[in-house]
């Protein structure tokens, strides 16, 4: 059964898709990126519009984290951006912005609130230290990514999955930022997978 249904979107041209959508971690919010150019977090107790944040350009997806104090927007304006609220009811407001030079279709926010992936249209995927905005990992694929997700935080590692035009599904094993340094902290390939 449908428990939820929107169509009053705000129209502006040429805007009627919606391509990302994502539930927070405590399932308490669901946030949708729409081409008008917004994210918009919905609370998941009746389905009330809770928040929306404005790109200049088309939002292709969407990740919150895991209370969605975090809100991750991937664009057309080729960047991955950052949102952080400071209560339940505040409205999010930018707390980075990371320019990838390519159309941003996958973003994603790893379980902890950690670490945050994006990936192009040209094929790279950048990993990111929420806290610090450094660029942890640079990952290379053959195509355009389509996906990207996070798989429950391990105390020395995060693993990532990416799904681009390729004929490989790759999960990578990325080291968690605080974990104590035993090597040279490139991201390595999960067991059973595929690292470029």
């Amino acid at each position: 059964a449908r428990v939820f249904a929107r169509s009053d979107w705000p129209k502006p041209q040429n805007a009627p898709f919606t391509w990302g959508c994502c539930w927070s971690g405590d399932g308490l919010r669901v946030a949708f990126g729409r081409w008008d150019g917004r994210a918009y977090v919905h609370d998941a107790n009746g389905f009330a519009e809770d928040s929306s944040v404005r790109r200049d350009d088309r939002v292709y997806d969407v990740s919150l984290g895991r209370d969605g104090a975090l809100l991750a927007v991937a664009g057309r304006d080729q960047k991955a951006a950052l949102y952080r609220r400071g209560g339940v009811s505040a409205s999010y407001a930018l707390d980075a912005e990371f320019d990838l030079e390519a159309v941003v279709y996958a973003v994603a926010v790893s379980y902890d609130d950690v670490l945050l992936a994006a990936g192009t249209v040209n094929g790279a995927v950048a990993v990111f230290d929420v806290e610090t905005k450094q660029k942890l990992h640079g990952i290379a694929q053959q195509g355009a990514v389509q996906g990207v997700g996070f798989g429950p935080p391990e105390a020395r590692h995060h693993d990532l999955a990416v799904a681009s035009h390729q004929s490989s599904v790759d999960v990578f094993r990325i080291p968690h930022p605080r974990a104590k340094k035993r090597g040279d902290g490139d991201a390595e390939p999960a067991p059973g997978a595929a690292l470029r």
